[in-house]
């Protein structure tokens, strides 16, 4: 009799052990998961962040084309004389 006790205590020592580590494991698979989620919400926004700076940069680039063609259209104004002076338009 005692030394079935003393195999039923080692076998529930066996089994908490693997209960734990069950637990433990499970822990970091939940840990996981949550950072996984993290990281797709973090990849979601940077897509959209990626458009939004795309989106500025081709405003930026049409300000810059206007600005050169006001630049241009200002410089090809010559005053009544025919020289090139501070242009009036």
């Amino acid at each position: 009799m005692a030394r079935e006790l003393a195999e039923h205590n080692g076998a529930e020592g066996d089994l908490e052990a693997d209960y734990q580590a069950a637990s433990d494991h499970l822990n970091l698979v939940q840990t996981a998961l949550r950072q996984q989620e993290k990281i797709e919400r973090y990849e979601a926004d940077l897509d959209e962040l990626q458009i939004r700076l795309e989106e500025q940069n081709e405003v930026v680039a049409e300000a810059i084309e206007r600005q050169e063609e006001n630049e241009g259209s200002r410089g090809s104004c010559r005053t009544g004389s025919g020289r090139a002076e501070k242009p009036a338009c």
